[in-house]
């Protein structure tokens, strides 16, 4: 995203509302998200225009107190099911020196007594932690889990790190949101190492229920699938980028597919998304995406 441009305002998020369909779910990323001052006026405008059921969040969990404020504020006033997606990098160490904060891993698990104290009073509220799988935490993955387990009791879901880079992409569509060290990517000859620990890992937590058996099992297909795409170049099946799936960076630039270039901006054509969405060069790149193969499972 080309951080030179200002964020759409409240009144253009607005207009790109009302020129939008209903919407079944919506997830708000980039950063950190609930730093915006309009965050819940926003998802109200898309609840109401848009019909949107569904919201999720991701959040690096620096902010616990406002995250609380946040999702009550949210649950109190609007009808919808709400996900907190919590990214969480490593143990302690680890995670403090991948985020580059002291403290944030306590930070987190602030953040995760505050949302199981909420959840007492809004069952539709669910969280989650999500490990992003990188060279630094590889050997700790199991530690990790058993500490989530233990002390968040909680999802806990791993994905691949991911780099325009690495996937099959022409490099002439690839952006540049390659990560800052890239050192951290995993080679592919450490794919198998992976699955390996993260099958460990599954098979050692208690299933209980039917249905915790099959979200451990989809947790363990969705690894498999991601590692199988990368290591064979290829998908098994259709990624929904750009079919099901688009987004809005936000200074309004839109996107098919997160590891591609954007598309046209929503303020050079009065805020109409289908307009983009719909264009050639849309379809344009949808044949080059139906090529392409990653290890993003969100898309898959």
């Amino acid at each position: 995203m080309n951080k030179t441009i200002e964020h759409l305002k409240l009144n253009e998020m607005i207009k790109v509302s009302k020129n939008l369909s209903d919407i079944y779910s919506l997830l708000i990323t980039d950063g950190e998200p609930i730093l915006r001052k309009e965050l819940i006026q926003i998802i109200k405008v898309f609840v109401e225009n848009n019909n949107v059921k569904k919201i999720t969040i991701n959040t690096n969990g620096l902010l616990p107190e406002k995250l609380n404020d946040t999702v009550k504020i949210i649950l109190e006033t609007l009808p919808v099911q709400l996900s907190i997606s919590i990214n969480l990098d490593g143990l302690p160490k680890t995670h403090d020196e991948l985020r580059n904060t002291k403290g944030a891993f306590l930070k987190v698990s602030k953040c995760v007594d505050y949302l199981k104290k909420i959840r007492i009073s809004y069952p539709v509220l669910n969280y989650y932690i999500v490990t992003t799988v990188n060279n630094r935490n590889l050997k700790e993955l199991e530690e990790l889990s058993k500490y989530v387990d233990k002390f968040f009791g909680c999802l806990h879901l791993f994905e691949l790190i991911r780099s325009p880079s690495k996937s099959c992409l022409p490099e002439n569509y690839r952006n540049e949101f390659n990560p800052r060290d890239e050192e951290l990517l995993i080679d592919d000859n450490k794919l198998n190492e992976v699955f390996s620990i993260i099958f460990n890992i599954i098979r050692s937590r208690s299933i209980g229920s039917w249905q915790n058996a099959l979200r451990q099992a989809s947790i363990l297909t969705g690894v498999e699938y991601a590692i199988r795409s990368v290591k064979n170049k290829k998908l098994k099946f259709k990624c929904q980028a750009g079919f099901k799936i688009g987004g809005i960076y936000p200074a309004g630039e839109v996107f098919l597919c997160e590891l591609m270039k954007s598309e046209d901006n929503l303020r050079d054509i009065n805020y109409r998304f289908e307009e983009i969405w719909k264009s050639k060069k849309s379809d344009n790149m949808r044949k080059i995406i139906k090529q392409c193969c990653c290890s993003n499972s969100c898309f898959k």
